[in-house]
């Protein structure tokens, strides 16, 4: 689903509706190499140890890694969800469709940057672009919201 150069490392992120995503690196030497590519898991679940370290349970499935960026040294993953996950701890207003903003420094240690907290209808980040400056990191989102418009309004007025 997802591909990514950091830290001369190249990173795969694996869709996965059961579990969560699954995100994978390599280092950039060994993809032109005839002998067998050494993949390091990063996660195999989507963050589910990371969301219970620091939200308190799981609770966003992240089934995709859907968009990904550096910027200034900081590689960046935007999440889609679209089931429900665990029991929150913390609030039981944490259950839902929730996409989450990660990043690292490192590619190994990840920090929650972003987490929706209030479940409805934005279900995943889906793209995300940088400026040549380095800057600013513009991040656009999917949603299932929409305005229902019935046979006698069809315009919705």
């Amino acid at each position: 689903m997802e591909l990514t150069v950091f830290n001369d490392q190249l990173y795969v992120g694996l869709l996965s509706f059961p579990r969560g995503f699954a995100l994978m690196r390599t280092p950039m030497k060994d993809i032109h190499s005839v002998v067998e590519v050494d993949w390091e898991l990063i996660t195999g679940n989507g963050f589910a140890r990371e969301q219970r370290e620091q939200l308190g349970a799981r609770v966003s499935g992240n089934e995709y890694p859907w968009s990904s960026a550096v910027i200034n040294g900081v590689y960046v993953i935007g999440t889609m969800t679209i089931s429900q996950r665990g029991i929150s701890t913390k609030s039981s207003e944490l259950l839902g469709m929730q996409p989450q903003l990660w990043a690292t420094k490192n590619g190994k240690d990840w920090t929650l940057v972003k987490h929706n907290d209030q479940p409805g209808f934005l279900f995943g980040y889906r793209t995300m672009q940088v400026t040549k400056d380095q800057k600013t990191l513009y991040i656009g989102s999917s949603s299932n919201l929409y305005k229902q418009v019935d046979k006698d309004n069809q315009f919705g007025k």
